[in-house]
């Protein structure tokens, strides 16, 4: 009985290992892959669907009756670059998850620009290790997801640094003080008073009368 144990598991493991060997093999071959704009435009029916997300193409003829935003929409972008509208919807996080299951190859065509898949800061705070915010739309400030608004312009992104410098450096370093005193001090609701952060929501002057 034991011996019989023994051997079925060793069977179970050597299938795992083969498994696993040729999902890596087909995982490499698939980075390596080099495909065109016109390849993946013959990848266009509900049987067949390829979509280009970010320059990278993914087969998702069977990911399509579960996506969670329905089949239709999905497969409409068939044989399409659908990275704008990708973007507009989905983390990165999101795209990292199913890479590796249905990756197929990689855009290689001179004619068509690679896009950028974030906002410049962005791209440069993902590439230092940096994230501010969770990248989530409509989660995160649009500029930040790189969409334009005419309400968040350089002034708001100014104000942004400020309010995280003052946290960074002058309120997290005393919040265990404070909780323990069950009590901010009057000096920071001065400071915040300073620099106008309380005039972002209280309206007039700072009152003596009731803050001292």
């Amino acid at each position: 009985g034991g011996n019989l144990q023994s051997q079925n598991k060793t069977k179970r493991n050597q299938k795992k290992k083969e498994k696993e060997k040729k999902m890596s093999s087909s995982s490499e071959s698939s980075q390596q892959r080099s495909l065109t704009l016109e390849e993946v435009a013959k990848h266009n029916t509900a049987d067949d669907a390829w979509i280009i997300l970010s320059n990278e193409v993914y087969n998702v003829t069977k990911f399509a009756k579960f996506h969670p935003g329905g089949k239709k929409i999905l497969l409409s972008y068939a044989g399409k670059d659908a990275t704008e509208e990708f973007d507009y919807f989905h983390t990165q996080q999101t795209l990292k998850k199913y890479h590796s299951k249905f990756h197929v190859g990689t855009i290689n065509d001179p004619s068509q620009p690679i896009l950028p898949s974030h906002s410049e800061e962005v791209q440069k705070d993902l590439e230092s290790g940096v994230k501010f915010g969770d990248l989530v739309p409509y989660g995160d400030p649009v500029w930040y997801n790189g969409w334009k608004s005419p309400f968040y312009n350089e002034s708001h992104r100014q104000f942004r640094l400020a309010v995280r410098k003052l946290v960074d450096e002058e309120i997290l370093p005393h919040v265990a003080t404070w909780m323990e005193d069950q009590e901010v001090p009057i000096s920071m609701r001065k400071r915040m008073a300073e620099l106008g952060f309380l005039q972002a929501g209280i309206k007039g002057k700072w009152d003596t009368k009731y803050f001292g």
